[in-house]
C-alpha cells in the first residue's frame, strides 16, 4: 500500500482538469491548490479562491483585517495538511 500526500501545487497546473469539472466551465481565480497523490499519480485537486473568503465576511457583515483572514486562511491551510 502506497503513501497518499498533499502537495500545494501551481493554480496554472489544474486549469484543464478545472475546466472540464467547474459548474460554468470557467477558470476561477485560484489563491491555492493541493494535490493528494499517491506515488506520482494525482488522485485528487482541491482548489480554494481567496476572494470567496472576502464574499462570505461582507455577506456575514464582518469587519476582518487583512491579517486577520490571512490568519484564518494559513489555519485552515495547516489543518488540511
Amino acid at each position: 500500500m502506497s503513501k497518499c500526500e498533499v502537495k500545494q501545487i501551481p493554480a496554472e497546473q489544474v486549469k484543464e482538469w478545472l475546466l472540464k469539472r467547474h459548474y460554468a466551465h470557467r477558470m476561477p481565480s485560484i489563491s491555492y491548490a493541493f494535490a493528494l497523490t499517491d506515488g506520482n499519480e494525482a488522485i485528487g485537486i482541491c482548489t480554494f479562491v481567496g476572494n470567496l473568503i472576502h464574499e462570505l465576511l461582507h455577506i456575514f457583515e464582518l469587519d476582518w483585517t487583512e491579517e486577520q483572514v490571512e490568519a484564518l486562511t494559513q489555519q485552515i491551510l495547516t489543518r488540511m495538511l
